[in-house]
């Protein structure tokens, strides 16, 4: 049987239409329900749902949508499915998005999940093969039915059909307007329909490529020939002058689902109109040197979050909020009448200052870079800088150490050292002396033989115990402080 997961929660969440529809509780025998399947990958998203009024299945094309699934949260909006069918192996932004809905106390549709493999490629198309077409003649050949589905539902949405084989499983596990038929007959598929969310213009494959809005060319490095493609000759290539990646990205989303909103057009007709202008140019090629430091945020706080943050992470932390805290100062400099600045004038707030001088004052950068590891400055820390200290004046007296170390042992024995081995602690190391062939030849009576390194024998000694206890793991120390 399937995992199902009726999520419950209070407070906060979306807000989406018809509250008081709860999955779990009982339907009226003659209500219609439906049912969307969804799945995220790769910033994209593929969905399809069932209406059991007209036994429709109504699909969207796979279509980019962002890490908060703003897009499926508009799909959501205007559907209200009441079950959501979902994989169980999904992207932590599917997980977040799920979470958030069923905190909302209006509307909790009930979210199913089933394992990876029914949301497989090939298990959707043959699911697709095998449906219930009443209007197709039950002598038509699999070849044949194939030709007509393929005119009816875009094939060339992979993540769409992932959804689609879910959802005809469900449909044919839960009996949708057919529950009091005999288990032969199946769930009936009366229509396919292309669906498009509301104020956007729908725009097929086939437009975009005569149009050249988008061309993708294998790339001519010989170094990324087979590990990616470049943006050829189109309407999206030339118009992209974004200065980072998120704007570029953010930009072929606007020319994948072109919007009808008059107001939404106009905001940004506006910007266009003042930073075309010769008299602002200044404040343009300043925030323009500002974006092309912006980093991955998201990324970064994930990688700190799991502590597999390096060096550089924070590079590019203070980089991007130094250069936020840049790109809202010049803003507010800007006619707060244009409603794009005055929304970045009130989103970017004081906070962002107060973190910039914090990871300054903090972060060595300069000591990190040279010792490839996070290091903080002096006087940030009393405890660290103290253990700083031992282990500045460590060398000198590991010298001292093994020089008293050296007149306890036996006279063959031309020289030794003491050393510190993070997790291991201090140990005193000799060289192996030729008499020393066999393992029974390395004991030295008051050491306890600890291992062979590239001819050097090493033992823990009374006076190296002594230094474990007064000195502790000091790297570790510093490191977990």
């Amino acid at each position: 049987m399937a995992a199902i997961e009726s999520l419950r929660g209070g407070g906060g969440g979306f807000m989406f239409g018809q509250p008081g529809i709860h999955g779990v509780e009982e339907e009226e025998e003659d209500s219609p329900a439906i049912l969307l399947s969804v799945v995220a990958q790769h910033g994209q998203i593929g969905l399809c749902f069932f209406d059991s009024k007209d036994s429709t299945l109504n699909y969207m094309r796979d279509i980019p949508d962002n890490h908060e699934l703003h897009l499926l949260a508009r799909v959501i909006q205007e559907v209200s499915p009441h079950v959501i069918i979902t994989s169980a192996k999904q992207e932590r932004c599917m997980t977040r998005f799920l979470q958030q809905l069923g905190s909302n106390p209006d509307y909790k549709p009930e979210v199913v999940t089933y394992p990876y493999v029914d949301f497989g490629l090939e298990v959707g198309k043959q699911r697709l093969l095998s449906a219930h077409l009443p209007f197709l003649p039950a002598s038509t050949s699999e070849r044949d039915k194939m030709s007509y589905l393929s005119s009816c539902i875009s094939f060339d949405s992979p993540l769409m059909l992932r959804a689609v084989g879910a959802l005809l499983k469900c449909l044919d596990r839960r009996r949708v307007g057919v529950e009091l038929e005999d288990s032969s007959v199946g769930v009936p598929i009366l229509q396919f329909n292309a669906y498009t969310l509301k104020g956007v213009v729908c725009i097929d494959r086939d437009t975009y490529s005569v149009l050249q809005i988008f061309k993708s060319e294998l790339h001519p490095s010989v170094y990324k020939l087979h590990s990616g493609e470049k943006e050829g000759l189109s309407l999206y290539g030339i118009l992209n002058r974004c200065r980072c990646k998120f704007g570029s990205k953010l930009l072929r989303q606007w020319f994948m689902r072109p919007t009808q909103d008059l107001a939404v057009l106009q905001r940004r007709q506006e910007v266009i109109r003042f930073f075309t202008s010769p008299r602002n140019s200044d404040a343009l090629n300043t925030l323009q040197s500002s974006l092309r430091n912006i980093r991955n945020i998201p990324t970064l706080l994930r990688r700190m979050s799991l502590s597999h943050t390096k060096v550089t992470d924070w590079q590019c932390l203070y980089k991007t909020v130094y250069n936020a805290v840049c790109i809202r100062d010049t803003v507010r400099h800007l006619p707060q009448s244009i409603h794009l600045f005055r929304d970045i004038s009130e989103g970017l707030s004081d906070d962002l200052h107060h973190i910039a001088t914090l990871i300054s004052r903090v972060v060595d950068f300069e000591t990190s870079i040279a010792e490839n590891r996070f290091t903080i400055k002096p006087d940030v820390d009393p405890a660290i800088d103290d253990k700083k200290r031992r282990m500045m004046g460590l060398s000198d007296f590991l010298t001292d150490v093994a020089r008293r170390e050296l007149e306890h042992l036996d006279a063959r024995i031309p020289s030794c050292c003491v050393i510190y081995i993070p997790l291991i602690g201090f140990l005193l190391s000799v060289p192996r002396l030729p008499s020393m062939a066999e393992k029974e030849d390395f004991e030295i009576e008051g050491l306890d033989f600890m291992f062979l390194s590239e001819d050097r024998l090493h033992y823990r000694s009374q006076r190296t115990k002594e230094l474990d206890d007064l000195l502790g793991d000091l790297h570790c120390d510093i490191r977990g402080l």
